[in-house]
């Protein structure tokens, strides 16, 4: 007799377990940061710059990159899950060269980079100009990225834009027995450079110049009994020179002058005061150039 068997079918039902928070997923959501605006374009001259970050996850940071941290400085002045702001503070570019950086926000895992772009600084070829006291033409270079202004309060001298990258300065003669001093200012959004321009008394015109050489100032003494404020006076205590005995006074002592002008010509004192001690001067013009 055949014999036939029956199997049992067993259905076996698998679960798949899904990746969704319900079944108690460990997979990290990504994380979504930016902010607005997504770049930093500064002027030469010191500001604070703001950023409104908008970050997905519940902590986030942000920090000046090793390129600009010398002179950028980041504060998270709202460190908001959803919604904070970061202050950026940027020092001036006293530079003649742009410079760059940049500000990283940073959340777990996840980077967003600010880049920061700062112009260099309103340059310009010379401060400092020693006009004839006939008069002079001179020609300054002007760097300023953009674009520049003058600003000029002086009847003497005549400025103006010879070009975008120059300034052209003309002072008049000099009539007058005293030399004088103006300001011309370059000016560049809120940048400002001043160019000084010193000009000789008229005397100087009578005075012969060596070929090549420019007369930045003289004194005749010819102006009241006392020196003017371009003369400075050393004061020291006995012995500070070569063991000298007199002591190095601001002006006068006892009641005595150590120096005075007479008939256009400055004359220095030492004498013996009442007190036993032994005054003089010594004197300095335009000490801080050095003269």
């Amino acid at each position: 007799m055949r014999k036939v068997l029956f199997f049992p079918l067993l259905w076996v039902a698998l679960a798949a377990c899904g990746d969704n928070e319900e079944n108690g997923s460990t997979q990290e959501e990504e994380t979504t940061l930016t902010c607005v605006p997504t770049s930093i374009e500064a002027v030469a001259t010191a500001g604070e710059y703001t950023l409104d970050v908008t970050c997905s996850a519940g902590e986030w940071t942000a920090y000046a990159s090793d390129q600009c941290s010398s002179w950028v400085t980041v504060a998270v002045t709202d460190a908001s899950p959803i919604n904070g702001q970061v202050t950026v503070a940027i020092d001036a570019n006293t530079q003649a060269e742009p410079r760059s950086g940049s500000v990283v926000l940073k959340s777990g895992r996840t980077y967003f980079t600010v880049p920061v772009a700062q112009q260099a600084a309103m340059a310009v070829s010379a401060t400092r100009l020693n006009s004839r006291s006939a008069g002079d033409n001179f020609t300054v270079k002007v760097t300023a990225p953009n674009g520049w202004n003058v600003v000029n309060e002086n009847d003497w001298i005549t400025a103006a834009k010879a070009d975008e990258a120059t300034l052209a300065l003309t002072t008049a003669a000099n009539d007058i027995l005293q030399s004088r001093t103006g300001v011309v200012s370059i000016t560049s959004g809120s940048e400002a450079v001043e160019i000084i321009i010193y000009q000789e008394s008229a005397e100087a015109q009578d005075m012969v110049v060596p070929e090549g050489y420019v007369l930045v100032w003289n004194d005749e003494f010819n102006e009241g009994t006392t020196l003017s404020s371009d003369w400075t006076h050393e004061v020291q205590g006995p012995g500070w020179v070569n063991n000298e005995l007199q002591t190095y006074v601001d002006g006068q002592a006892n009641g005595q002058r150590v120096t005075e002008l007479v008939d256009g010509k400055l004359n220095i004192h030492c004498f013996k005061g009442s007190d036993g001690n032994i005054y003089s001067a010594r004197v300095y013009a335009k000490v801080r150039e050095g003269w």
